[in-house]
């Protein structure tokens, strides 16, 4: 601060940047490692509330495991990242066609099972598909043979009658 006693730098007349707090500086780190945390320790739901908001359900599963004692107040986060992941829980729920489930993990846990399956489904029907397409294609594609194919040959018999009846002019019987 000047002597005055505002807040302006005496170098170009703007006010002095905001020193952040502790507090600010502290979870600024902890946003910054949020990937690579697995563990919030004995702290409170209400100290890591924010942070438990911006994880995914497999780290998140994982911080419950490391630190059991806020498994009991992670329900609404299941309910955001169940609603955020999978539309049709959304409208399921927005309709009013889903009841309350009693464990919104567990609710997670099933969509995702069902994901998984489906997925596996697309997946073995894309590769039946590309063999469906391969097969085709191998089936029309131009093949090099080393020697020529051998020729039609009429039968013995059908030469015999042609020449017959190209002498006599005479049609042939059939």
């Amino acid at each position: 601060m000047d002597s005055d006693g505002d807040d302006v730098s005496q170098q170009n007349g703007q006010p002095r940047s905001h020193l952040p707090s502790l507090k600010e500086l502290c979870t600024r780190v902890v946003y910054n490692n949020l990937p690579s945390i697995s563990s919030f320790g004995e702290m409170s739901y209400d100290s890591v509330h924010p942070f438990l908001m911006r994880m995914d359900a497999n780290q998140l599963r994982c911080v419950e495991e490391n630190s059991p004692h806020l498994i009991d107040h992670t329900e609404e986060i299941w309910k955001t990242l169940c609603m955020r992941e999978f539309i049709e829980i959304r409208r399921a729920y927005d309709s009013g066609q889903l009841d309350l489930p009693g464990s919104w993990r567990d609710v997670y846990d099933e969509a995702e099972a069902a994901r998984e399956v489906k997925f596996a489904q697309l997946q073995a029907k894309m590769k039946d598909n590309y063999k469906a397409i391969a097969h085709e294609k191998e089936a029309k594609q131009i093949k090099v043979i080393e020697k020529a194919p051998p020729r039609k040959r009429r039968a013995f018999s059908e030469r015999r009658q042609a020449r017959r009846c190209s002498r006599r002019r005479v049609a042939p019987r059939q």
